[in-house]
């Protein structure tokens, strides 16, 4: 069905238009698909890796920030700002697409080239956005795709100077 959606969204003349219609479309799908199979097993505002003691960070799950240093060292990190009470506050497809190596084990796990279609909607440089910056928000993502879209450098020069992430 979503690959209808897609096929769809192709009719709309404005790019931005499309490229929101698609990023919402997928950012639902992949919500809907966590609420029916409750893979992060959430009870008490504490996911099943947590309550078993397995995760690195006792109180934060999943939706922290950090940056990496030099020397591939995490640095500041912090819950993601854009995580509230009742979840996360922005729509976002590289951390929505994320799963921990706990569900990874389970044989569960999310790629963007999964949704049929995408590649029609979004070139390979600009899936490499929609995998790169987690802890974004769609607009930003949004504007990194229209940015990309524009750009000429050849796909291996454009990953080789990860260009996809947002700075």
């Amino acid at each position: 069905m979503l690959k209808e959606e897609i096929a769809k969204a192709l009719e709309i003349a404005d790019v931005r238009e499309r490229y929101v219609h698609v990023y919402d479309l997928i950012c639902d799908c992949l919500d809907k698909k966590f609420k029916e199979n409750n893979y992060c097993d959430f009870q008490d505002d504490k996911c099943i890796v947590n309550r078993s003691g397995l995760g690195k960070n006792k109180n934060m799950g999943c939706c922290y920030s950090f940056r990496l240093d030099f020397f591939a060292n995490m640095r500041d990190k912090k819950i993601c700002k854009y995580l509230g009470d009742k979840g996360c506050m922005t729509k976002c497809i590289p951390c929505k697409l994320y799963v921990c190596k706990y569900l990874e084990r389970k044989g569960i796990g999310f790629s963007v080239y999964s949704f049929k279609g995408i590649e029609k909607v979004w070139s390979a440089k600009q899936l490499e956005v929609l995998k790169s910056n987690c802890f974004k928000s769609k607009e930003e993502i949004i504007d990194k795709l229209l940015e990309v879209r524009e750009g000429r450098m050849p796909y291996l020069l454009f990953s080789l100077l990860n260009k996809a992430k947002i700075r």
